[in-house]
């Protein structure tokens, strides 16, 4: 994959110049995105975490993909761009893991499909997301990732 490094957006191999800034293709980098640990918002720009936004809250963002426990990390450091999107990826697995508990109810697919396969997803991306907080790393989640709720 090749990206502009003047704005981030992803190039074609066959691009000559970047579609979104105009700079020539010959200036790109051809790191992925998640090697560099930045994500691309809908906007179409790049985060990176600063290193150290991401050092100081590491440890405190884990408790984001604990369920509830999200509100602490957000209401103590909430002027942290690391532990913001953090955050945000942990609103959104609390609100999946609470529409899976409601479909539960429904007898027998939600007893018998819905609740270990919803359960196994919500683990896994818990998973997923304390892992990336650990390495220090702002990668949206898979499936809801690219759900934000906040800036």
């Amino acid at each position: 994959m090749a990206f502009c490094s003047a704005c981030g957006n992803q190039l074609s191999e066959e691009a000559k110049f970047c579609p979104s800034c105009g700079k020539p293709a010959g200036e790109v980098h051809t790191q992925s995105a998640q090697q560099s640990g930045s994500y691309r918002q809908p906007g179409g720009q790049y985060n990176t975490a600063p290193d150290a936004d991401a050092t100081a809250n590491k440890g405190i963002c884990v408790l984001c993909y604990l369920s509830l426990l999200v509100l602490i990390p957000l209401l103590t450091r909430q002027h942290s761009p690391y532990v913001r999107f953090h955050s945000n990826q942990g609103l959104v697995l609390l609100i999946l893991s609470a529409v899976i508990s409601i479909l539960n109810r429904i007898p027998y697919l939600g007893w018998y499909v819905i609740r270990p396969l919803g359960g196994l997803l919500v683990l896994v991306l818990a998973i997923i997301g304390i892992v990336n907080t650990l390495n220090g790393q702002k990668k949206p989640l898979p499936l809801i990732g690219n759900i934000i709720l906040f800036q």
